[in-house]
């Protein structure tokens, strides 16, 4: 045998010496931390709780064994020597309907009876009535009462202040932002105005004719001037505005 064989096998033997010593010690540490509660049936021993491990362990009862059975009172094979509950409770029937879409349903009811009822009941409470709720919720209802301004029920459209079905009540603003008002806005850009504002001494709306200094609309000036003297040749008996100095004189000579 070569000295690299005889080194394998002590690094071996130290490995399963090693690894035995730690087993036995995570042996001790397991029986250490192995939980225990009291016993029953009496005895006043203790047994191993196999759901409470907390180092871990692989169980295994330090005491008398639990005694297994039904703890309920209420139950039939109710055992008041039993500390361990194993599931096996049996009760009295509870008799009843027990299907959930009949009208008298008995939810505690763990035995059919035959009393399941299924007459139609209506939304009235009253069986055979034949009444339904109708689209706005109304029992026995014709589906009217939240109707829309559209006709169809529960859309929440009315009408507006002009009358408009869903309007925003835009359509029928007067110019002074009332609806329904009827002002509106004249020739001269006035809201409810009677297009007067602007209108010329024709009467036409901006139509910039005014009143000469003579009263006359849209003349100029001329009809209501001349010589007012009488005893000059262009004398103008019309004239309300004097010619001033031009005068004609019967001699021919203008002053």
């Amino acid at each position: 045998m070569t000295k690299k064989q005889k080194k394998i096998l002590i690094l071996l033997g130290i490995g399963i010496v090693a690894y035995l010593l730690l087993r036995k010690q995570d042996e001790e540490i397991i029986e250490e931390e192995t939980p225990i509660v009291p016993g029953g049936g009496g005895g006043g021993g203790y047994y191993y709780d196999p759901n409470d491990t907390p180092g871990g362990g692989s169980g295994g009862y330090t005491g008398p064994n639990p005694i297994f059975g039904c703890t309920n009172s209420g139950a039939l094979n109710y055992d008041p020597s039993a500390d361990t509950d194993d599931g096996s409770c049996t009760f009295d029937p509870v008799p009843g309907c027990i299907d959930s879409t009949a009208n008298n349903y008995n939810e505690l009811a763990t035995e059919d009876d035959g009393s399941c009822d299924y007459t139609p009941i209506g939304c009235d409470g009253v069986a055979n009535s034949g009444l339904e709720n109708d689209a706005c919720g109304v029992c026995g209802g014709d589906g009217s009462s939240c109707l829309g301004c559209d006709g169809v029920a529960n859309s929440g459209l009315t009408l507006d202040a002009c009358g408009v079905c869903g309007g925003d009540g835009s359509s029928c603003l007067g110019c002074d932002g009332v609806a329904n008002s009827g002002l509106t806005v004249d020739a001269c850009g006035i809201c409810g105005g009677d297009g007067m504002g602007c209108a010329g001494c024709d009467g036409v709306a901006n139509s910039g004719v005014t009143v000469d200094t003579c009263g006359v609309c849209g003349g100029d000036g001329s009809t209501c001037t001349g010589c007012s003297d009488p005893n000059a040749e262009n004398y103008n008996p019309s004239a309300t505005q004097d010619c001033g100095n031009e005068a004609i004189w019967f001699e021919g000579n203008v002053f």
